[in-house]
């Protein structure tokens, strides 16, 4: 269950760090995305660990202000913020990047383990921003809203 929740977070991170660096360095790509770790912290959050390589053949770019709303069946269920990656220069590189997840406010454990019993994950969708800058400085804040769990995790084919 909390897995499910830190995928679809990993997976829009995973894109969105792919489709940023794309429009400006076409060939820095995503190669893999997993999950390191997972804690529990009490009853209303989590932390978890992604690992997520990235091939940069291009300059330094700096992921900031990462956060982003897990949403169960158009409901916001889980906010999540994840700490700033400096990705390399002309490097392949794994990055571990700690992610930190809080129950929404009207939202309690209870209810998102009767609703995540239910294995389609259709019902999953994410909004996510992030700051992305090159060394140089130039850069955009870029955010998406309500995507699809399962595009990202099928389609995209982030994780195994």
């Amino acid at each position: 269950m909390i897995k499910t929740l830190v995928k679809t977070f990993a997976a829009a991170l995973a894109l969105f760090s792919a489709v940023s660096c794309a429009s400006s360095l076409k060939n820095v790509a995503i190669t893999s995305c997993e999950i390191s770790s997972v804690e529990a912290v009490g009853l209303h959050g989590i932390d978890a660990v992604l690992a997520i390589t990235v091939d940069n053949p291009a300059g330094d770019i700096s992921v900031k202000d990462m956060k982003g709303e897990v949403k169960l069946k158009g409901q916001k269920v889980l906010d999540i913020t994840a700490e700033d990656v400096e990705v390399e220069r002309k490097s392949e590189k794994c990055y571990e990047v700690p992610v930190r997840g809080t129950l929404a406010q009207d939202i309690n454990i209870f209810y998102i383990l009767g609703a995540l019993s239910d294995p389609d994950i259709r019902t999953l969708s994410l909004d996510f921003s992030a700051d992305v800058r090159l060394k140089s400085g130039v850069g955009t804040t870029l955010s998406y809203k309500d995507l699809p769990l399962d595009f990202l995790m099928n389609e995209l084919k982030l994780f195994k």
